[in-house]
């Protein structure tokens, strides 16, 4: 009799639980926390408001959220909330210094994904010729502008050795170019080599690359027709893991 009149409580109450909900109702206390569904990468213009979603295995886990290795807080840019085993992170009103790879950290596990944030550009029709060494481009309907020729691309380098990342970068007006390891502003110093060639050519180097190097890097250009990003991965390789 007892089991039959809870069958019908939970029957009842059924209909009012959603799937994420219901599958909360299985986990086991002990059993270790995982995530059922990961973070999605996506792709948005200025402006938009931004979700990005996740469920753990157990409902009432604290969880980290950062923007590469920058802890988000809770505030008008960023609302984190949780309903059940999904943890969700709002994102207002996103600019292209939003871009990058966004983390949900519950402890042991971990999921990441990008989110790429399209500027918007505002521009009278004209022609327009830029000439570099080793390019030659003709834009239309561009001016104000400014392009990545080449973008900065993922490396990875054995610890004390050097790296370099680089990008060409044209526009008009010429755009500033500031950079970024993990989300946070770059200033040239005795570990980082910030250059910029009269080919527009920019580039960060590190002369001898520290494990605590390891991370995400990023090139912000902007100018009268906005911004735009360019970033990549390094990876620092111990000289002795094969040891």
């Amino acid at each position: 009799q007892g089991l039959n009149t809870q069958g019908r409580e939970m029957s009842a109450l059924s209909p009012q639980l959603s799937g994420a909900k219901l599958s909360c109702l299985k986990f086991s206390p002990g059993a270790p926390v995982f995530f059922r569904k990961e973070l999605k990468s996506q792709d948005a213009k200025e402006g938009d408001d931004v979700t990005l979603r996740c469920e753990l295995s157990k409902p009432g886990v604290r969880v980290e959220w950062r923007k590469g290795g920058i802890v988000l807080q809770p505030g008008k840019k960023f609302e984190m909330r949780q309903d059940g085993c999904i943890q969700v992170l709002c994102i207002q009103n996103v600019v292209p210094e939003d871009s990058g790879y966004y983390t949900c950290d519950a402890g042991d596990q971990l999921t990441t994904a990008s989110l790429a944030v399209q500027g918007t550009i505002s521009f009278n029709v004209s022609w327009l010729f830029l000439y570099n060494r080793n390019y030659a481009v003709c834009v239309y309907a561009c001016s104000p502008m400014h392009v990545f020729l080449t973008e900065l691309q993922s490396q990875d380098v054995p610890d004390g050795y050097p790296v370099s990342f680089d990008c060409v970068v044209i526009g008009k007006p010429s755009p500033t170019v500031r950079w970024y390891k993990d989300g946070k502003l770059l200033e040239e110093n005795d570990h980082y080599m910030i250059n910029e060639d009269q080919e527009d050519v920019h580039s960060v180097e590190i002369l001898d690359v520290k494990r605590e190097d390891m991370g995400e890097y990023s090139a912000y250009i902007s100018n009268a027709a906005g911004s735009a990003y360019s970033s990549a991965q390094l990876i620092v390789l111990s000289m002795y893991a094969n040891v």
